[in-house]
């Protein structure tokens, strides 16, 4: 076990470990540390990925996670984190500050846990402490060019004093700069491959479309075949705008390479013109994914950080303990929409007329009758870690309230009107009968959902065809989360299988055969899958045997 007595720097841990970040990434782990605090070099919020195995916290210029002057209880030469196996070690190197763990100080040191909190000295800057999960755990999962910057901070900055980093820097650019170059060109091929595959299926979508749309018939069957098949174009255009981002030279490279072939394509000679029977459109490649594994990254727990009362110009909190409330599930689509139930969003509402059971939506929905604003903050964690999260406010999200009855009636008694006393609050007795009589908070289930426009990613692929016309005993997987472990997502999805019993599309539902017991499922993502094996979405969970068909969500 280390200690601030047998603790010593090396260029193995540093350098060493580095170097194998570099060029052996797959079978290396690394770390995030959050910072809690700002300071010169760092603001609160920000992420570090540490990729080697020894790093140095403090005020001196040597230190990895640097602090400034300001902060006088923090030493030069603060604390340590150490690679032991498998396992991250914090060491403590002051002799008159301490180092603390989750508000305690340590003696020595002491083996982290993903989600612990370090601070540096009482009252000093604070850090989270954060390992991925699963493939995301991996150094490989970042990007090379990436390692190289990180590499360069944490493994060379220390000594760049020293006359021998000289050499290891020649040797890493005899060695290293072929495999970094290899690397580099491998991935911009593998980018060019898929943009110039994407790119031929918007032409097949394209002729396809012009084939339908050429034809002398008109039916309703017709027009929802165009329809689909523009969904589906749209969602590869979407893919193809992903890849070229912020890379003018590679969407200009396939540009170019599109033209040489059809170019070459036109200067082919004459040949007798052979035309193909065309009873079948042409089949384009398959969009979505095959392991519903690859949507993880894009489904989201939502939990509750805050709740704030409003009225008459004053504002106060509605003094509910937040502890382990989580409202339910989430998810982001291609288009970048952020999707979930409306009742994850205004967890006062009654759904059909059916009364909220945990109780501090009652609570809440109380507070709605009484005639108060209520404002509640989010934070939603998917696999990709805390350092990822989204922070949302119910005001945030567009919701369909335009279909809302007046039907629900809450009984207040003279301790609700206390409640709101002790608050801050100054309500008349009579105000709260007169308010609390009937509330606008009941809606159908097809308008029971909301969105999001903010995320500026791209996620899961749609299906609108299928959902538009979708009919009995149609294969459905719901992907959700039921519990609030956000420090390790990776593997707390869990899936509910079932299928269709009927579409509602009047209604704006889609009937399943059975409802998930879970309420961590609601406001989930509902697949289906296509003869190809290929998963996309086609709507969200919204309670009971209810899914709202995700083109209503678009």
């Amino acid at each position: 076990m280390a200690d601030s007595n047998s603790y010593k720097r090396t260029v193995a841990g540093s350098v060493g470990a580095g170097v194998g970040a570099l060029f052996n990434a797959s079978g290396r782990t690394y770390y995030i540390l959050e910072h809690k605090t700002t300071s010169k070099y760092h603001n609160a919020g920000e992420s570090q990925k540490i990729i080697i195995d020894q790093i140095e916290m403090g005020r001196d210029s040597s230190c990895q996670v640097r602090f400034d002057e300001s902060f006088e209880t923090v030493s030069r030469k603060h604390a340590a984190i150490v690679r032991d196996g498998d396992n991250w070690q914090l060491v403590n190197l002051s002799n008159s500050n301490p180092t603390l763990v989750n508000g305690r100080a340590i003696q020595g040191s002491y083996y982290l846990q993903s989600g612990d909190e370090i601070q540096l000295s009482v009252g000093g800057p604070r850090l989270g402490f954060i390992v991925p999960q699963g493939k995301q755990g991996l150094t490989s999962s970042i990007r090379l060019t990436e390692r190289m910057n990180l590499f360069r901070q944490q493994a060379l900055a220390p000594y760049k004093r020293a006359i021998w980093i000289l050499t290891t820097l020649l040797v890493l650019a005899i060695i290293g700069f072929g495999i970094w170059t290899y690397m580099l060109n491998k991935d911009l091929q593998e980018q060019k491959t898929q943009a110039l595959a994407l790119q031929e299926q918007v032409d097949a979508y394209d002729r396809q479309i012009a084939e339908l749309e050429a034809s002398a018939e008109k039916t309703p069957e017709l027009e929802k075949q165009i329809a689909d098949l523009r969904s589906r174009k749209q969602q590869v255009v979407t893919r193809y705008n992903t890849i070229v981002k912020n890379n003018p030279a590679l969407e200009e490279e396939v540009q170019r390479l599109r033209e040489k072939v059809n170019n070459a394509n036109s200067d082919t000679p004459d040949e007798p013109t052979v035309v193909e029977p065309a009873d079948e459109p042409e089949e384009s490649a398959p969009v979505g994914v095959t392991d519903l594994r690859e949507s993880y990254n894009d489904i989201y727990r939502i939990i509750v950080e805050e709740i704030t009362l409003e009225k008459d110009g004053l504002s106060r909190s509605a003094g509910i303990a937040l502890k382990d409330i989580d409202c339910g599930t989430g998810f982001i689509l291609d288009n970048g929409t952020f999707v979930t139930a409306r009742q994850n969003v205004q967890p006062w509402l009654y759904v059909n007329g059916v009364a909220p059971s945990e109780g501090w939506r009652q609570r809440v929905a109380q507070f709605v009758a009484m005639g108060f604003d209520v404002t509640i903050k989010f934070t939603a964690y998917s696999t990709l870690g805390p350092s990822q999260k989204m922070e949302i406010s119910s005001r945030d999200f567009d919701l369909p309230e335009d279909g809302d009855v007046i039907s629900a009636t809450i009984q207040l008694s003279e301790k609700d009107w206390l409640y709101v006393q002790n608050l801050g609050f100054t309500v008349s007795k009579e105000e709260l009968k007169r308010t609390g009589s009937n509330i606008k908070i009941t809606a159908q289930r097809g308008r029971s959902y909301a969105l999001y426009r903010g995320t500026g990613r791209s996620g899961i692929t749609t299906n609108n065809g299928i959902s538009q016309s979708i009919s009995g005993a149609h294969d459905i997987e719901i992907c959700g989360y039921t519990n609030n472990n956000v420090q390790n997502l990776a593997g707390a999805v869990e899936y509910f299988k079932t299928s269709t019993s009927n579409a509602d599309l009047k209604q704006g539902t889609i009937k399943i055969q059975s409802a998930p017991g879970a309420a961590g499922y609601i406001g989930a993502p509902a697949f289906v899958k296509d003869a190809n094996g290929v998963y996309s979405v086609v709507g969200v969970y919204v309670g009971g045997k209810s899914i709202v068909p995700i083109s209503r969500c678009q």
